[in-house]
């Protein structure tokens, strides 16, 4: 990532920030207090500094903006709409634990006949199981279950659930040790090659989970350049759905790769 391109990256973030600091109300004042000077955050939304990971985690915090969500919403189970918007509830207010025990329910899953619907189901089941209980090999099972329904296995397109399954499912095995990113860049090659038959915002979760996924691992160039490409999608997308998390990771980024400066 060049410095042209992390200033860019930067100013986006102090942007954001802003907006959605004037979005509820709030004054530099307000939002700063207890948390840094206001003129460091005025520098902040101006674009001319970027905070430490702790300090736009208590920025974002203080603004109420999610943070950190393995599961993204909008996927729907169109024979149990009742059940599935009770399952959208459960997620934002990341209530893993008790979405467990919702979507284990034998009698509903009966109920949902459509590929679509299962696949939905047992990714939302997937992810509630890695967040509820840290099981790895339990929840790459429900990814592997949703992946199974794809019609035909190997498709030239595909639709964004199924690439956001694959690129879940690649987050979670490289915690229990997976080291290939297979899922990840396949995700991402039909991101860029228009490949991906409906556009959703929950795409832009695959470039953040991969950038985590690589920082983790000690390679925070190639996490870089794909949190630069998620960025981008979503700012052409004009969806806001990971930015945050993305951001925080930009400031991981700043922190890991001293060399680079506004």
């Amino acid at each position: 990532m060049t410095n042209a391109e992390f200033s860019a990256m930067v100013s986006c973030l102090g942007h954001h920030l802003q907006h959605e600091r004037q979005q509820r109300g709030l004054s530099l004042a307000e939002l700063a207090t207890g948390l840094c000077p206001v003129d460091q955050l005025q520098a902040i939304e101006a674009g001319q500094t970027i905070p430490a990971p702790e300090l736009l985690t208590g920025l974002c915090r203080r603004l109420k903006l999610p943070l950190h969500q393995l599961t993204q919403t909008g996927y729907v189970m169109r024979r149990q709409l009742a059940f599935s918007r009770r399952v959208e509830t459960l997620v934002r207010r990341q209530q893993p634990v008790k979405l467990v025990t919702y979507l284990n329910n034998r009698d509903r899953l009966a109920t949902l006949r459509t590929d679509r619907d299962l696949q939905a189901y047992y990714y939302y089941y997937g992810c509630s199981v890695f967040q509820a209980t840290g099981d790895a090999v339990r929840a790459s099972q429900q990814f592997q279950t949703a992946l199974a329904l794809m019609t035909p296995q190997r498709p030239h397109r595909y639709q964004s659930l199924e690439l956001v399954t694959l690129a879940t499912q690649n987050y979670v095995e490289a915690q229990a040790g997976r080291s290939d990113d297979a899922g990840f860049a396949l995700a991402v090659k039909m991101i860029r090659e228009d490949r991906v038959l409906d556009s959703h915002d929950a795409l832009g979760t695959i470039y953040y989970l991969y950038a985590a996924t690589l920082f983790r691992r000690g390679e925070a160039t190639m996490a870089g350049q794909i949190l630069q490409e998620g960025v981008a999608w979503a700012v052409q997308h004009q969806t806001s759905a990971r930015l945050v998390d993305d951001f925080i990771l930009l400031a991981t980024y700043a922190e890991a790769v001293q060399t680079v400066s506004v």
